[in-house]
């Protein structure tokens, strides 16, 4: 699935949307890690190996050539500011109308709208892929991200028991969001 769009930050910074290749898998790579580092509410931590750039060039190579499927990339002035995945939720029939996304965005650019340009950019591919409902995992206390799926149509639907086990700090369980989308 193709994407290719440009949108404004709240300050008003251009952020270009599109999909990712294979020349931005450092770039990925290191910003995944990167948040990984900073923040409680993902599932590797500071005392996990990072993603590798042969497993992040190997993921978008994979995703390139599926149509339901697609990792998009957000660049303010060519750099990688933040990246989203859609994902469907299985092959078999029975499952073919769900998809799962994500995404991160980078500490320094956070609450500035990139989050919510990588969310209307999955929506639309999703829709595009005649998915009827998008699915994420987020961590309760993750608050910036919870309000951002709830202001993108976003219900929580379950809390999951015992995600996470061995860290060092207390968390919130996590919830799982859903949206359904119009056909």
């Amino acid at each position: 699935m193709e994407y290719n769009k440009i949108f404004k930050t709240k300050d008003n910074k251009l952020v270009s949307v599109r999909n990712a290749v294979v020349d931005d898998a450092a770039a990925v790579t290191e910003l995944c890690n990167k948040n990984y580092l900073n923040s409680p509410f993902l599932s590797k931590g500071p005392e996990d190996p990072g993603d590798s750039l042969e497993g992040t060039s190997s993921y978008i190579e994979d995703l390139l050539p599926e149509k339901r499927e697609a990792f998009l990339v957000a660049l303010i002035d060519d750099r990688v500011i933040g990246f989203a995945h859609l994902d469907g939720c299985g092959s078999r029939r029975k499952m073919l109308h769900r998809c799962e996304i994500a995404l991160g965005v980078d500490i320094a650019f956070r609450n500035q709208g990139v989050g919510h340009c990588l969310m209307e950019a999955l929506l639309t591919l999703a829709k595009e892929a005649a998915y009827e409902q998008v699915e994420l995992n987020v961590i309760e206390d993750n608050v910036y991200a919870v309000s951002l799926y709830k202001s993108c149509g976003f219900e929580v639907r379950r809390e999951l028991k015992k995600l996470f086990t061995n860290i060092p700090i207390k968390i919130s369980s996590p919830l799982i969001m859903t949206r359904a989308l119009p056909r």
